[in-house]
């Protein structure tokens, strides 16, 4: 998985090879559960209102609430596409593992902070509990 960019946010997923000798021993140690924040079980789900257009290379997001638009490159979009409320973050970074070549343990803080921007955006919510 390449870099998730959106807003002029760059998403630096290469810099978790560094880190790995300190990497956590499980994805529900690696992002804590904590207040305002998204941990592996927080399930996002994109708001209603917003409107998506494709683009050659991502999409453009539109917040009507904020009259503000966001471009997504495809690793944002990736994340974007799976925010539908029934995948947990833990979930996301699973299914994208399968496609970037990484682990989920890997992909689980930069999953964690793309939808934490995209919470902070307005773009997203977490989905409601049963």
């Amino acid at each position: 998985m390449g870099r998730a960019v959106f807003l002029g946010c760059t998403i630096r997923p290469e810099t978790l090879a560094k880190e790995s000798a300190n990497a956590p021993n499980s994805m529900s140690d690696s992002i804590p559960d904590e207040a305002g924040g998204v941990g592996p079980s927080f399930k996002p789900r994109r708001r209603s209102t917003v409107r998506q257009h494709e683009l050659p290379d991502g999409l453009l997001i539109f917040n009507p609430q904020s009259l503000k638009a966001f471009a997504l490159n495809a690793s944002a979009s990736a994340v974007w596409d799976l925010c539908d409320g029934n995948h947990t973050i833990a979930d996301i970074a699973l299914e994208l593992s399968q496609c970037a070549g990484r682990t989920p343990e890997e992909l689980l803080p930069d999953v964690a902070t793309a939808v934490q921007k995209l919470l902070e955006l307005g773009l997203v919510e977490q989905d409601a509990l049963p």
